[in-house]
């Protein structure tokens, strides 16, 4: 258990006496100033989604591989999972920080980084699974390399018209 006295933290011992409790190290991702991407393969926790041969992984912010880069897409993790396509499932799948699979939450039929409320993604694939998958593979391919295309947003016909090319300083406000 801890208390506070004289304004500094202190441990009770099982007698009630304070004792000295070690320092708490911070969560490594959440020192100092909150982290603005500069492009959409960078995550906010200050880890980076990385490609090698065509596959995506995570990348720490010491430059050490979190998640190997072996799915065909990833997303930044956001409480403690990210998701990755499973070809076999047919569905978007949970993994936790050591790249494994999660039972829970449940697989997904479709999953986007981006979502906004009124533009849809483009339709890349009749099926909306594997759609998805490509989706997000444009869009991480153009986090890597500007040149290639940007996937796009489809306005609803409603709020919106027309279609939104999915850059980083468009839609999730990088740097």
């Amino acid at each position: 258990m801890k208390a506070r006295l004289d304004g500094s933290w202190f441990g009770i011992s099982a007698d009630g006496n304070p004792i000295d409790v070690p320092e708490e190290k911070p969560f490594p991702f959440r020192m100092g100033e909150p982290i603005i991407p500069s492009k959409n393969t960078q995550c906010k926790s200050g880890v980076s989604i990385v490609s090698k041969e065509g596959l995506w992984g995570l990348q720490g912010p010491d430059g050490r591989i979190l998640v190997e880069p072996k799915f065909e897409a990833i997303s930044c993790f956001r409480r403690g999972i990210a998701w990755v396509p499973d070809t076999v499932k047919n569905a978007w799948c949970p993994i936790g920080p050591d790249g494994k699979a999660r039972n829970k939450p449940d697989c997904l039929p479709i999953f986007y980084e981006i979502e906004v409320s009124h533009p849809y993604q483009e339709k890349l694939d009749p099926n909306p699974f594997r759609s998805s998958v490509l989706w997000m593979q444009a869009f991480l391919k153009h986090g890597s390399d500007s040149s290639y295309p940007a996937p796009r947003l489809i306005g609803d016909g409603i709020q919106g018209h027309g279609s939104i090319s999915v850059t980083c300083r468009e839609i999730i406000q990088c740097d």
